[in-house]
């Protein structure tokens, strides 16, 4: 939500972390429909990872120079531009700092993981997986906007069949960006 009054409109004092909408679990469908050129929306992705990971190789002059105390290091080339930023007190940027620093251009940014953060919500429910639901079951998050799930279940939010994702990105769209 980059607008305050579409923020007020959904009970937040303001701007929750513009512009911005975690995902529990994102999933193929929903990406393609938010990426297709015709929907209109300037979309980001923020992916969040429990285990430390390696973007840049080892042996290379960046990868040296990061042991050596190169505490940032960007990547350019025509195609892409990577910025690595070392944590000095290893200590996780909130994900509302992270796309307040990188992402305030845009219109939505889809993340995954951030299951703790107070930002709005989708969940992805599959029966096959044998999963309770995160966000209504032992722990009823008030952030959850609404589940994408294979089986109807009788929620407290809007439930979306996961093969017709036109539907909850609509809902998305009209909650989040109108």
């Amino acid at each position: 939500m980059k607008r305050p009054p579409a923020a007020q409109a959904a009970g937040h004092p303001d701007v929750v972390a513009p512009p911005t909408f975690p995902i529990v679990v994102a999933f193929q469908a929903m990406t393609d429909f938010m990426a297709d050129p015709d929907v209109g929306i300037e979309l980001r992705n923020v992916v969040h990872s429990e285990q430390r990971f390696e973007i840049d190789r080892p042996g290379k002059d960046s990868w040296r120079l990061a042991r050596a105390g190169a505490a940032t290091t960007v990547i350019t080339s025509t195609e892409k531009v990577a910025v690595i930023k070392y944590n000095a007190q290893e200590i996780e940027p909130s994900v509302a700092d992270t796309v307040a620093r990188y992402f305030g251009d845009v219109d939505l940014v889809l993340t995954e993981g951030f299951k703790a953060s107070s930002l709005p919500k989708i969940e992805v429910h599959r029966r096959d997986l044998g999963a309770p639901l995160l966000c209504r079951g032992e722990h009823r998050d008030p952030a959850l906007l609404g589940v994408a799930s294979d089986v109807p279940l009788a929620l407290d939010v809007p439930v979306f069949p996961l093969d017709d994702v036109g539907e909850l990105c609509n809902f998305l769209i009209e909650r989040l960006l109108r």
